[in-house]
């Protein structure tokens, strides 16, 4: 199975970060892929609503989601 992790936290050596390295060594363990996604230190930007994703299959917007949508 592939899994997405998304963590927000800006802190690079706190609790979140913690938790998120062990379920991520967790699902590795179990035969996972694994995707880790750290949206505090990405370009992302507010989804405008314009719909484009869904009748093209691609935002317009030119920013990291590129990378999120890309790893599923």
């Amino acid at each position: 199975m592939n899994i997405t992790v998304i963590n927000s936290s800006p802190h690079k050596n706190g609790t979140s970060v913690l938790l998120t390295e062990k379920f991520i060594e967790g699902a590795k363990e179990d035969g996972h892929n694994v995707y880790r996604f750290d949206a505090a230190f990405e370009d992302v930007g507010p989804c405008e609503g314009c719909d484009t994703c869904i009748t093209k299959g691609k935002c317009v917007k030119r920013d990291s989601m590129d990378k999120l949508t890309s790893s599923t």
